[in-house]
């Protein structure tokens, strides 16, 4: 109500002037009445990153993780996010787009790339009043916009499988199956992922998720991802952002050569991020 400047006193008056009498029925019509909600912000930053000598080898082998791109460095990074979604009644389909592109030189007239992503995700979601859990399936590509030092990594996957919310907690378990074109090699696993919102005291937000995989075919793939937002509003649409990223992955082989360790990449991001919302009716 405060986004759209209404008063609630308004809201309800023009409500029952609209519905008359409000019944069982009338909150039912309203339930299913389609919704679009839409988000988008640009962002500009300090990125702090760190990437271990295990990532470093995996790089050299040619194994190509979107997350695992880059360098060891102090870059400067520009990043938008978008979102849009539709609900009506018990369905609800949501898609949501990040890109990241991080430069590094010691002078602006001699940047270079040192890690840039693009990740995108299409999930439909049939909410069952009956059912602690709502059945969702989803589809995303993982991919970037350089190639850097060898093939520009591209993956597709594909998810089946159920979501619950508990409390503040959205927790996801799944089938999945991905497709790595780089080294065209296909993995089928495990997806568990956890989603934590709250809203803070002066309108700040805190967003942590966590999204892992657990392959089962001949690679034994394994990936965490780690991505831990703070945000507070400084003035307007603009905010203060904070980001805090861990990777981790491990895989038996690349390209049928046997390998060893854990992958590990961090990084810390503090910059300033410009906002804007929709929903409409």
């Amino acid at each position: 109500l405060q986004r759209t400047g209404i008063v609630l006193r308004s809201l309800l008056v023009n409500g029952l002037k609209a519905w008359g009498t409000l019944g069982p029925r009338t909150f039912s019509v309203l339930d299913r009445r389609p919704v679009w909600r839409s988000g988008w912000s640009v962002e500009g930053a300090f990125r702090r990153n760190y990437v271990d000598r295990t990532a470093e080898s995996y790089q050299a082998n040619k194994e190509r993780v979107s997350f695992l791109r880059g360098e060891t460095s102090v870059a400067w990074n520009m990043s938008t996010r978008y979102h849009t979604s539709y609900e009506s009644g018990p369905h609800a389909v949501l898609f949501e787009n990040q890109n990241d592109f991080g430069q590094v030189g010691t002078s602006f007239g001699e940047l270079e790339t040192s890690s840039d992503r693009f990740d995108a995700e299409l999930t439909y979601r049939r909410r069952i009043q009956r059912w602690q859990v709502h059945p969702f399936v989803s589809s995303g590509i993982n991919t970037a916009f350089t190639s850097g030092n060898g093939t520009r990594p591209f993956q597709l996957r594909s998810s089946l499988g159920f979501q619950r919310r508990t409390g503040r907690f959205v927790i996801r378990f799944a089938g999945r199956g991905q497709r790595d074109f780089a080294e065209s090699q296909s993995d089928f696993g495990a997806e568990i992922s956890a989603t934590y919102q709250r809203r803070l005291q002066q309108g700040g937000r805190l967003r942590s998720q966590v999204k892992s995989f657990f392959g089962l075919t001949d690679r034994k793939v394994i990936s965490i991802e780690n991505y831990n937002t703070l945000s507070f509003p400084l003035a307007g649409s603009l905010s203060l952002t904070v980001r805090q990223n861990n990777f981790i992955y491990r895989v038996d082989k690349i390209r049928d050569v046997p390998v060893s360790g854990v992958a590990f990449r961090t990084d810390l991001t503090v910059g300033l991020a410009y906002g804007l919302d929709w929903k409409w009716f």
